[in-house]
Formats: C-alpha cells, structure tokens, sequence
C-alpha cells in the first residue's frame, strides 16, 4: 500500500531514526526487526513512508510493502499477507505457489485438504481408471459415477485450513526469496489493529520470520509501529532482544533549525524572524508534528510571512 503523496522535499529531521533504519538495511548484524513506538500525531507515519521512499529510491533497489493494519479490508492474516503480496508482486517478486494456492482457495478446489470428490453428470460405469484435475480416480468397480462442474463451496473448517495453507505458500515464497536478496516490510498502527490480528501477528508472524533459528540467514527486515508495538521482551530473551531488536521508545521532539527547514521546504526563503518563533512555539507547546506542518500549509497558501 504505497503513498503517492510522499514529499521527499518536505520531510524533516528524524535523523537518529534514520540511522537506524540504515543500520538495519546493512543485513551485518543479527537485527531485523525497528520497532517504533510514540504517542499519536509525532510522524510516525510520515516517517514509514520516508523509509518506504528511501527503499524504493537506492540502487539497488529493495522491494518495501508498507500496510497500514487500520486500513485492511478485514482482520484476517489472510488481508494482511495478501496486502503484501499485492506491493511486493507490484515491485517485480513472484510469488508462484501462493498464487496458486490462492486461485485453488478461490476455486475452492483443495485437494489436500478434501478427502470427497463430487461427480455429477457423466458416466463412468465403464472406465478403470480416470485422471480428473490431475487426481487418479480409481473407478474399477464404480457403477455410476457423476461429474459435477458446479463448485461445492468450502466448509467453515476447510476455508480455516485453506488460509492457513496459502498464508503458508507465501512465505515459502518469500522466504525463498529472502535467502538471496532482501525485502523489507513495514506494519504501521499495530496499536489500531484487531486483538485477534496482532495476535496472530506475534505468534505466527514474528515466531516465524524473525524469532527462529534460521531468521538471520534470511534478508528480511520489519519495522513495526504505532502507539504500542509487541512485548518483545515477554517473549525472548534480553540477550536476543538486544541482538534482534532496534527501537525507538519516543520521537524526538523538532529543533528550531528542523522548524526553519520545514518553513523552506514549503517555500519560504525568507521570513520576519517571530515567524520562526510563531511555528517553533508550536513544537515547545507539546503539539503534534502534523499540526505545524498544517500551519506552515495554512500560513503558506494564505501568501503571508514572506518579504
């Protein structure tokens, strides 16, 4: 889920947390995962969408899926892994067994996981042995079989172990991948996300790609944010936490030169000096980045502040 609104031009500061991300894109140490954590309205978003740009713009370039979990269309793992699948798909990666397997759920054709074959309308009194979709039917001592070309839908059940079995093909897919270039992928508003997502998200997500044995052979790396981001600690090891985990537990606050470099961002080479102070005010009150980025917008589009 890219943004096309991304202003390279008017993003400012953040440079600590910039660093971090780079540390991260080396792939030398054992860290993979850049969780962030800060109140609401300091940037965060904007600040994902900084490290999506920067993806996308370094040569070579690494494939980036940044999904907002507040904006997915459900609260399945299922959303989620096929919002990823959609950005990465888009960036040039092939993800042949979970397209597959997603057209079979679709289909709601999974042999695997059906144990009945349903005919109607044809007669195989006569046959021994038929090929159907590439299933061997033995029909020896079959009297009447019929082929039906209507499709049964999926059970409950079986939808359940079709997701999981897809969820599955496309992280063999990404892993596979993974083992010789990188991806990264970037989980924003985990605080906004459903309980029984981000439980899914801890137990199965991260257990899998990150937490296991294997993870730091695989090119991988997440950063996850929001007002709140997993306990990590209650899961692993303090040793591991440090080894595997980079974090920011606040966004730091703006200086007045950030301030100033935001006013030329929006054209404003030149301004009466309590035009800085004005919008600097803004920062030392507590206020949210975005609320000084709407003022110097307003102040902006109003013609004022410039000589």
């Amino acid at each position: 889920m890219t943004s096309s609104a991304f202003d390279p031009a008017k993003f400012i500061g953040r440079e600590s947390e910039q660093a971090l991300f780079d540390e991260l894109l080396t792939f030398a140490t054992a860290a993979r995962i850049l969780a962030i954590k800060a109140s609401g309205g300091n940037g965060k978003s904007l600040l994902l969408e900084k490290f999506q740009h920067r993806c996308l713009t370094r040569y070579p370039r690494i494939p980036v899926s940044l999904i907002g979990l507040d904006q997915l269309p459900d609260d399945s793992p299922l959303s989620l892994v096929q919002g990823i699948a959609e950005d990465l798909t888009s960036l040039g990666i092939t993800f042949d067994k979970f397209e597959s397997d997603e057209y079979e759920m679709v289909a709601a054709n999974f042999g695997g996981i059906r144990s009945a074959a349903y005919f109607q309308g044809a007669n195989l009194s006569n046959a021994r042995n038929t090929k159907m979709s590439a299933t061997m039917v033995n029909t020896e001592h079959a009297g009447t079989v019929n082929v039906s070309s209507a499709k049964v839908p999926l059970t409950p059940e079986e939808e359940k172990l079709a997701h999981k079995y897809v969820i599955r093909s496309f992280f063999d897919d990404l892993h596979a991948y993974c083992a010789k270039k990188p991806v990264v992928i970037m989980l924003d508003s985990y605080d906004k996300s459903e309980p029984k997502l981000k439980e899914w998200i801890v137990k199965n997500f991260l257990e899998r790609n990150f937490f296991s044995d294997t993870c730091e052979s695989c090119f991988l790396a997440l950063v996850i944010a929001g007002k709140e981001v997993p306990e990590f600690h209650l899961r692993l090891p303090k040793a591991v936490c440090d080894l595997k985990l980079l974090s920011v537990n606040e966004l730091g606050r703006l200086t007045k030169s950030n301030v100033a470099e935001c006013l030329r961002n929006h054209g404003f080479e030149s301004y009466e000096s309590h035009v800085l102070e004005m919008f600097y005010g803004i920062i030392e009150s507590g206020k949210p980045v975005s609320q000084l980025v709407q003022a110097i917008q307003t102040f902006s589009a109003d013609g004022r502040g410039q000589r």
